[in-house]
């Protein structure tokens, strides 16, 4: 076997072998489409070149293979995906990325939707919408209110009051607004 001619548009190729078989000579079209390999054999080798052209003109219209080409699943999914994102102004890939990481965070589950909808929820009910946010330090107020509200002892809400004091200079400095010491008991 000779070595192939090779016509080419950049992108793809066709290679023309010349084969010989039970003494007869032949050329053989080879060149891929959608990932597969394809051959075409012809008697005449300026056949064989005008099908090569033909080939790669067809290769060259056709940028997206078969295999990436959109398919009526897909059209129909991608229509009833933006109809399920009515109103959520997120484009379509970011809410598939968002959910496909939260499937590998959650280990793959069995059943992703329920999975999904279970961690939700869970999330709704410790973090209720509309809900104040509160800083530390009106948390710890009220928390020594309470204690002297059920009629804990002076040096317990004093004691309280000074671990409380502890914590809001380690996690939020700027907010040790709690009263010193003995000025809490009333």
């Amino acid at each position: 076997m000779k070595s192939p001619i090779e016509i080419s548009n950049g992108r793809d190729s066709v290679k023309i072998y010349q084969v010989t078989s039970r003494g007869r000579s032949f050329f053989q079209l080879s060149y891929c489409r959608a990932g597969l390999r394809e051959r075409r054999t012809f008697s005449d080798k300026d056949a064989a070149k005008r099908e090569a052209k033909t080939i790669l003109c067809q290769l060259a219209s056709n940028a997206v293979t078969v295999q990436e080409a959109v398919s009526t699943t897909d059209i129909e999914s991608l229509v009833a995906a933006r109809s399920a994102l009515n109103g959520i102004p997120l484009p379509l890939h970011l809410v598939v990325e968002g959910f496909a990481g939260a499937m590998r965070d959650m280990g793959m589950p069995e059943d992703p939707m329920a999975s999904l909808h279970r961690a939700v929820a869970f999330y709704v009910k410790h973090h209720p919408a509309g809900s104040a946010r509160v800083k530390l330090v009106q948390m710890t107020q009220r928390y020594i209110e309470w204690r002297k509200r059920i009629g804990l002892s002076n040096a317990r809400v004093n004691s309280v009051s000074v671990a409380m004091r502890a914590m809001l200079s380690r996690f939020s400095p700027n907010d040790t607004d709690l009263p010193a010491g003995r000025e809490v008991a009333a």
